[in-house]
């Protein structure tokens, strides 16, 4: 991580690196002060796409970008980001939605859309929740939309909140175990997912989910037995070949490991499936498969890092066309 200068000098920025430091002294923050426009707009101009300005900058910089009459592709991305940040997630929305009319190429349209279309979805959810909190159906829809956001304290408690009102539904238990999985908590995970399993034997998530939980345990044997009954048709094959195919070779069953990897090669897209299959072969002294494994790797890493590369890159394009559209602005 590198964050700006001007928070790293800030009062926030030394409780941040005190508290990254585990030092037991922490820094007083003193009563805030309204900041002036020129500190506020040094802060805009400097600061890289993705980093966080106060929220009194914000403030300021919405007040200033809403008072022009014509914005560049760059003040609209900023004018939603602010927006957002601030809460105002129904003008955030807005204001992204004619960024995208304005350039629908945009990657920060599409970024403040979808941030925007989360938050006042989660509004929503709460909303109906504090209308109807008896209903296990609004509490699982608001555990699954943090699940979404890795947001697992809050989805754990949603599920929780959705069990004691429905306690024998194999989805939520199955909702809660791989939350509780997602959060190292392991036999508590077991025991949500064992739960499913009772109630829905042939859930391929809930074998899978169980699979994985044992092998991070490493139980090789009993993730043996749970991953072998996720169909060919299932949407996680290929996470649970991969978790097989840990749990074999762990086990001695090496060219089993390597058949059940093979099998789901062509659903690979980032080679860490031909990285594991490289380490296999050397285990059983192929070396020449090995070599070709460890090439295909490094073929499709480079691929799926360039896509990234191409995504970032028109991202960072974009940002300093519109610094020079506010530059050449009267």
């Amino acid at each position: 991580m590198n964050p700006p200068e001007s928070f790293m000098n800030s009062e926030e920025g030394q409780v941040w690196k005190s508290w990254l430091s585990d030092s037991n002294l922490v820094p007083r923050l003193s009563a805030k002060q309204k900041p002036d426009a020129l500190s506020c707009a040094l802060a805009e101009t400097r600061s890289r796409p993705g980093n966080w300005l106060s929220a009194a900058c914000y403030s300021e910089l919405a007040r200033q970008l809403k008072a022009k009459k014509a914005l560049s592709l760059n003040e609209t991305a900023k004018l939603s980001e602010a927006e957002f940040r601030l809460g105002q997630y129904d003008g955030a929305l807005l204001t992204a939605k004619k960024l995208r009319r304005m350039d629908p190429k945009s990657g920060w349209a599409i970024y403040w859309e979808s941030k925007a279309h989360d938050a006042i979805a989660e509004e929503c959810f709460l909303k109906v929740g504090e209308l109807n909190p008896d209903s296990a159906r609004v509490h699982q829809m608001l555990a699954e939309h943090y699940t979404k956001l890795s947001d697992y304290p809050k989805a754990k408690v949603e599920f929780e909140s959705a069990l004691r009102l429905a306690p024998d539904s194999a989805d939520l238990h199955l909702g809660l175990g791989k939350v509780l999985s997602r959060t190292s908590d392991w036999a508590e995970a077991e025991k949500e997912l064992l739960t499913a399993l009772t109630l829905a034997p042939k859930s391929s998530f809930a074998h899978y989910e169980l699979g994985h939980v044992y092998v991070q345990q490493n139980q090789w044997q009993r993730a043996i037995e749970e991953l072998r009954q996720v169909p060919d048709d299932s949407t996680v094959l290929l996470s649970s070949r991969l978790d097989l195919a840990k749990a074999e070779s762990e086990s001695g069953q090496t060219s089993e490991a390597v058949k059940d990897l093979l099998a789901v090669a062509s659903l690979d897209k980032d080679g860490e499936l031909y990285f594991r299959l490289a380490a296999l072969y050397r285990s059983l002294g192929d070396q020449t498969k090995a070599r070709e494994a460890l090439t295909a790797f490094k073929q499709r890493r480079a691929a799926s890092l360039q896509t990234d590369t191409q995504e970032i890159g028109a991202l960072e394009k974009e940002q300093e066309i519109g610094r020079s559209s506010n530059l050449k602005s009267p």
